[in-house]
């Protein structure tokens, strides 16, 4: 939920400091967001794994990969 917050919050900043006339369009505005939740999807994935990770040198691996 606090991931949800966040994401909602960064939407809205980044929609508030566009003109109407620099608004993507419904379809585009969409896509984008597909693309913002997808990112922190992996992004979760990512972090979940390295806090399930015992071995410090795939630990390095997946910080390096994130």
């Amino acid at each position: 939920m606090k991931h949800l917050t966040l994401l909602i919050t960064m939407m809205l900043l980044c929609a508030s400091s566009l003109t109407y006339a620099q608004m993507p369009d419904e379809e585009e505005w969409t896509r984008q967001i597909e693309q913002w939740q997808e990112r922190m999807k992996t992004m979760h994935e990512q972090m979940d794994a390295i806090a399930n990770t015992q071995d410090p040198q795939e630990r390095e691996r997946l910080m390096a990969e994130h």
